[in-house]
């Protein structure tokens, strides 16, 4: 019962939604720019094009005065100019349940295993997590720290050093 109630609201989620459209413009060698979605999408956003060997799902990578470029999760096999572009949402998300564990699912949480569908959980979770500038700190000084041992530097001045390596990465990315 409960899979019919999971399979019954994705269909719902999935069934409520407008559909914002564009249209392929070009695709020169694995990049595709699509027009008419350059107001609607940002960086990281997905897109479903439709092309006649079936729908293809990209992520945009680019935008500009010529259009919006699109990077596919796959090949663009199939795919023309003229073909209609649809504005994916609510690809960013999935809800992992407890029946998911030992099954073999992909990066955007379909399943591979060939054991059916996936019930969806109560809580939406983002397929993309925030950095977590702190834990990559600490792990660099406890890397650090073997090293720091022989020359006699304490575990504060490895903690220290972490993070000012850190800070000079991060200002070195945004130049």
């Amino acid at each position: 019962m409960q899979t019919l109630f999971s399979e019954l609201t994705s269909f719902a989620r999935e069934a409520g939604e407008a559909e914002i459209t564009g249209e392929v413009r070009a695709i020169t060698g694995i990049t595709l720019t699509a027009v008419g979605l350059e107001r609607v999408l940002g960086i990281g956003e997905r897109c479903i094009v439709h092309g006649s060997d079936g729908p293809v799902h990209a992520e945009v990578v680019g935008l500009g005065t010529h259009g919006t470029e699109l990077l596919p999760f796959g090949s663009w096999r199939g795919v023309a100019a003229g073909d209609r572009v649809e504005v994916a949402v609510g690809c960013d998300v999935i809800r992992p349940d407890e029946s998911w564990k030992g099954r073999v699912i992909s990066a955007s949480a379909t399943p591979l295993d060939g054991k059916g569908h996936l019930p969806e959980g109560n809580q939406p979770r983002p397929l993309r997590a925030a950095r977590r500038v702190r834990s990559t700190a600490n792990a660099l000084a406890r890397n650090w720290r073997p090293m720091c041992a022989r020359s006699m530097c304490s575990r504060r001045f490895a903690k220290a050093s972490a993070w000012a390596f850190l800070r000079a990465l991060v200002s070195v990315n945004r130049r």
